[in-house]
């Protein structure tokens, strides 16, 4: 690693015209100064794009990119691919950093060289319980893959899915081929999936350093249940077909719980939760692989809603051990 590291900012941008330049000029102000900042034009049909060209002519280290529509992972596979620097940060285009977040993540690289990954503190605007809490309390650091997996396959995982507000050694990135899935809209949730079976080195920065806002406009706020169960079906099938260990049976729960939430929503969690059932039962969860039988069967009489609190009670039970 070089003393001051380029780090590499992606920052996909689709119709957030009135987010953009709060997004942007955090990174402009930061008090780390060696930085890249990538812009990537999603196809935005409002003024997005002339304001991203009239970035670029007043910074010189900002990069623009105006591509066809293709969403938010289709955005950051985008600029990843066109980055230069060792190091990559991504940032929603309606959200801000402060202005010491990168310098405390280049801080934490430069005190643990070999660390893949830097993981910063987050509030929300408005507070959000989910966002504003502590992540892996009086930790600074983890060099355990296993250690990392069952933190993350816990009921509450101890790692943040979101892909933001992360610093990645790019070539961490590009060697493992962690790039996001097109189309999806819970795209962070199969990238994460897929990230910690390979990332050994993690930092905490327990500081705030992202700021999460809100916007009633955005994909994940106006996402109806049918469209998201719909993406959710994508992600649970291939994270089935590729589940291993160490911790396959935590992987196995973990997700299970989402497909008894969308169960009912459509006709194709009906296979969805058999094939889990069948995985649980072969791996010496019978009792659960039971408990999804008599819910499965109770379902279109009832359903299945007094079954399926005990079943996810015994589920996250199991989680804990």
């Amino acid at each position: 690693m070089t003393d001051n590291p380029l780090v590499s900012v992606v920052i996909p941008i689709y119709k957030v015209e009135q987010y953009l330049q709060r997004c942007v000029d955090s990174v402009i102000n930061q008090t780390y100064k060696k930085l890249e900042i990538i812009l990537v034009d999603d196809g935005s049909p409002d003024n997005c794009p002339q304001i991203c060209d009239e970035y670029a002519l007043q910074d010189s280290r900002i990069k623009v990119i105006h591509k066809e529509n293709g969403g938010l992972s289709d955005a950051r596979n985008a600029g990843t691919k066109v980055s230069s620097g060792e190091y990559l940060y991504y940032l929603d285009s309606d959200d801000e950093i402060t202005p010491d977040c990168i310098m405390l993540m280049v801080d934490a690289v430069k005190q643990y060289p070999n660390v893949e990954m830097v993981q910063g503190g987050m509030k929300s605007i408005p507070y959000s319980s989910y966002y504003d809490r502590p992540w892996m309390q009086n930790i600074t650091h983890i060099n355990d893959n296993k250690w990392i997996r069952q933190h993350f396959y816990c009921v509450d995982e101890q790692l943040p899915v979101n892909a933001v507000n992360k610093l990645f050694k790019k070539s961490f990135i590009v060697d493992n081929a962690l790039y996001f899935k097109k189309g999806l809209i819970h795209e962070d949730e199969l990238w994460m999936y897929f990230t910690v079976k390979k990332v050994n080195y993690i930092v905490i920065v327990h500081q705030n350093t992202y700021i999460r806002y809100y916007n009633p406009n955005s994909i994940m706020t106006t996402n109806t249940q049918k469209r998201s169960a719909t993406h959710w079906a994508v992600i649970l099938n291939e994270i089935l077909n590729t589940l291993d260990n160490p911790c396959y049976e935590k992987q196995l729960l973990k997700y299970c719980l989402f497909a008894i939430g969308y169960y009912g929503v459509l006709e194709d969690y009906k296979g969805i939760l058999k094939n889990y059932s069948t995985r649980l039962r072969k791996n010496g969860c019978g009792f659960i692989s039971f408990l999804i039988f008599c819910f499965r069967i109770s379902y279109p009489i009832v359903k299945g809603r007094l079954i399926r609190r005990v079943l996810v009670h015994f589920i996250r039970e199991r989680l804990k051990k």
